[in-house]
């Protein structure tokens, strides 16, 4: 009975997470509506899983199933279909954006806040360099070319996308993004701590969306016609002491830790002498978190929190 109930179990639990999740931190579910984001981070779905359970499965099955298997089973398909129909609950048809969440746009006061440690700050400048930020990481997912964005990402945050677009190449699979348009941008939290800033940036992005296999050029996941609609929090960090640059275009120039030599820290994550990567957490923000929004949640936290 109990191998039963476990082989209930795995079947409801592959029903639960067969989806091939994508785009950078593979977000987007790829549901029939082809909206709304997912904040799983990791989670994938391939004929080796499938493979794998089947032949788990048949060695616990003994080609009998009493009444009380037979009800565990009925209860977890129907628990499996309330989640489906939650889920799709604010993902309109035909590509059309869900309702947007409650994210409070508390641009005015997180810059005062900045402002008073760092005049030379502008929300304006930021959110652009936020949005250039995001935009180069789809582009880079998509080149499957990850060390292009070294120098945007925190190293833990660059190891596990690394890791992540390391599984798409060894699937054979490239995941296709296009027509990426950030609707929306503002500043929605602040926190400085004893070490650290750290300043979350809400995104709302309409973008085409799909996976292929990479030598049939077959859609595997997505539809090439159809606009997903996404909805993010990126976090980025600098140590306490950094200040911006008076102007966007004025490269902060470094000497390189490794080799001494000047090198601009803005323009590429390693150094143009010696290609040791040069910490940019040191010298500007870079990014350090990028989550996912459910359609119809909102997250909550004060705007500002300064720490002692």
């Amino acid at each position: 009975m109990k191998k039963r109930i476990a082989v209930a179990l795995a079947i409801l639990f592959c029903l639960l997470t067969a989806h091939v999740l994508s785009d950078v931190g593979n977000f987007n579910s790829y549901d029939s509506s082809s909206s709304g984001s997912d904040s799983s981070w990791g989670s994938s779905w391939s004929s080796s899983n499938s493979s794998s359970y089947s032949s788990s499965s048949s060695s616990n099955y003994d080609g009998e199933w009493d009444f009380e298997t037979v009800m565990v089973v009925v209860i977890m398909i129907g628990v499996y279909m309330l989640f489906r129909m939650r889920s799709k609950k604010n993902r309109p048809q035909g590509g059309r954006p869900p309702a947007q969440t409650q994210v409070a746009d508390n641009t005015r006061e997180i810059s005062a806040a900045i402002a008073a440690i760092d005049p030379a700050f502008s929300a304006e400048q930021f959110l652009a360099f936020a949005k250039e930020v995001y935009i180069t990481l789809q582009q880079a997912w998509m080149a499957r070319d990850w060390e292009t964005v070294r120098l945007f990402e925190k190293d833990t945050l660059y190891r596990q996308h690394e890791l992540q677009l390391q599984e798409y190449v060894k699937l054979g699979r490239i995941n296709v993004i296009e027509r990426i348009n950030v609707n929306q941008a503002f500043l929605h939290r602040y926190l400085r701590d004893s070490a650290l800033e750290h300043l979350t940036v809400y995104m709302r992005v309409r973008m085409i969306d799909y996976i292929i296999d990479e030598k049939t050029r077959q859609v595997l996941k997505g539809q090439k016609d159809v606009d997903c609609h996404l909805e993010y929090l990126l976090t980025f960090e600098r140590k306490n002491g950094v200040t911006s640059a008076a102007s966007p275009e004025q490269a902060q120039v470094i000497a390189c830790p490794h080799c001494g030599a000047p090198t601009k820290v803005t323009s590429s994550g390693k150094c143009e002498y010696c290609d040791f990567i040069v910490s940019t957490i040191d010298y500007g923000w870079v990014l350090a978190d990028i989550s996912g929004i459910s359609p119809g949640s909102a997250p909550a936290g004060a705007a500002v929190t300064i720490q002692d």
